[in-house]
């Protein structure tokens, strides 16, 4: 194990009779996040006499998680959630009548609402793509569907439900030589999973803070193609969409140039900071060791459900390094709700999907939690 994770690992509240296994869902907050949301408190508490600083802190956090994610701070904006991010497309672009957009069967309900919602008011039409019978999800069978109306991918990166990938490599090159856009839900997967936007192929990314990034809930985000920024029409507007509170109404004015001009109010300043505050640490970590010792748990997990005689729903590693997501679903052998009452026993955080259980380690995560889910 290397010293970064042993560092890492003491960023976290582990209870002795709590396991956290279901940072899919919602992770524990950072001892580092904690601490930073406590000083943006202590400015909140100066009133105006700290504004200035506040604002500073909104920009160095958008700076770090660019960083982070290798992307501009330009070419970022905060949303109250990754589905807010998402509808700011679905309802901002210059759809037309007739155009398409393809996605999954099994999308989270946050990107799939927003694209049937622009689907009734562009007159696009929505193709879902059917997965395969074990949930993974076969990239192929997007660029098969792929006709001269496709205008927009929008799918997950992580499939909630089993941690099946769609290989973005693949799906983004073929994109880009047919001109179709690639919209990703990322938020199953940044914080754990390797991600750079800048060499993805991904023109616009969708995320949040709650699972992976380790911060509270309540924050979402969006990394755009520079190009793309100002095709995109601002679907809330306010003072910041223009310019800073205080400036006189000109109605004469453009909206800004860069994706702060999606941001039209107060900003989220104590949860932009938690959020920045996250990537430093994860940054200081190194992805790459988060992503080895998450998998390593989830390898882990797989061995003893199968010695055990469980099932496990197996997700095919995508990309020519064979990425895949630490996400393990799986149905025991004695039934779901003996293993319901085990593992809520057992103080272990976990959620149900497909019929079985969906555990989800992070970098934090150690072995001997795994000794845990198997106690009787």
């Amino acid at each position: 194990m290397s010293k970064s994770i042993i560092e890492f690992r003491k960023e976290f509240p582990y209870e002795k009779d709590r396991i956290h296994l279901n940072n899919a869902g919602i992770a524990p907050t950072m001892n580092s996040v904690r601490k930073k949301i406590d000083y943006c408190l202590e400015l909140a508490s100066q009133g105006y006499h700290q504004i200035d600083r506040n604002l500073e802190v909104l920009e160095e956090s958008r700076a770090s998680l660019g960083r982070f994610l290798n992307i501009p701070s330009g070419q970022l904006a905060f949303f109250p959630s990754t589905s807010t991010a998402i509808s700011q497309v679905a309802m901002g672009f210059p759809f037309n009548s007739g155009d398409e957009i393809i996605t999954w069967d099994q999308e989270y309900s946050s990107n799939a609402y927003p694209w049937f919602a622009a689907q009734k008011k562009w007159g696009v039409r929505v193709k879902v793509i059917k997965s395969e019978n074990n949930f993974n999800v076969k990239t192929e069978r997007l660029i098969e569907a792929m006709t001269n109306r496709t205008r927009m991918i929008a799918v997950s990166w992580v499939q909630w439900q089993t941690g099946s990938m769609t290989d973005l490599d693949l799906l983004s090159k073929e994109c880009r030589v047919r001109e179709i856009l690639l919209g990703v839900d990322a938020i199953q997967g940044l914080g754990v999973i390797p991600f750079d936007f800048q060499t993805s192929g991904v023109d616009i990314v969708f995320g949040g803070a709650h699972k992976w990034m380790c911060c509270p809930v309540g924050l979402g985000f969006m990394g755009i193609r520079e190009d793309l920024i100002q095709k995109l029409n601002p679907i809330y507007e306010g003072a910041f969409t223009y310019g800073a509170p205080g400036d006189p109404v000109d109605l004469d004015l453009l909206p800004k140039s860069t994706a702060h001009r999606f941001e039209p109010g107060a900003p989220p300043i104590l949860m932009a900071a938690a959020l920045g505050e996250s990537a430093e640490i994860l940054a200081k970590t190194g992805i790459k060791n988060v992503y080895k010792q998450a998998i390593a748990i989830s390898d882990e997990i797989k061995k003893r459900v199968e010695k055990n005689n469980g099932i496990v729903f197996e997700t095919r590693p995508v990309g020519a390094a064979g990425i895949r997501s630490p996400i393990i679903t799986y149905q025991a052998a004695h039934g779901l709700d003996p293993e319901r009452i085990r593992l809520t026993k057992n103080h272990i955080s976990f959620n149900e999907r497909v019929g079985g259980i969906r555990l989800s380690p992070h970098g934090f995560n150690q072995l001997s939690d795994v000794d845990r889910i198997f106690k009787d």
